[in-house]
């Protein structure tokens, strides 16, 4: 069970406790638990307990803003295809299960110059 409150307090243990990629960028205070952490297309990253059957915290999502076009398709599709995502949402719309090339080439929404303008969550109940 993840015994968390909010994606703040999460996102900052697994810094503290050195869970995040070297790609990424933490911001703040790493050892107190209130980093930040900015993925390698300067958006933020969250980590966050969810709620699956009997109300309990054993799932957990992660969140990725500011995701280039070409990034979104390709993550959406590849993630969604593995047997530890549950659900995947692009911008506003969730898909439980895989999600098609098609489909995340829909959801997907284009950059403005150099800036993606998606945001992915991936939601495992494991």
């Amino acid at each position: 069970m993840y015994d968390f409150t909010t994606a703040a307090q999460m996102t900052g243990m697994l810094a503290q406790f050195g869970g995040i990629p070297n790609s990424m960028t933490l911001l703040g205070n790493k050892s107190a638990g209130t980093a930040t952490v900015i993925n390698t297309w300067g958006g933020s990253v969250t980590v966050q307990p969810e709620t699956s059957t009997g109300n309990n915290k054993t799932g957990f999502s992660v969140s990725y803003t500011g995701v280039p076009q070409e990034a979104c398709v390709t993550l959406a599709t590849k993630l969604s295809q593995t047997s530890v995502i549950a659900e995947t949402t692009i911008n506003t719309t969730t898909t439980i299960g895989s999600v098609s090339a098609a489909l995340t080439g829909a959801q997907c929404v284009a950059d403005t110059g150099s800036a993606g303008n998606n945001t992915l969550k991936f939601k495992s109940l494991t």
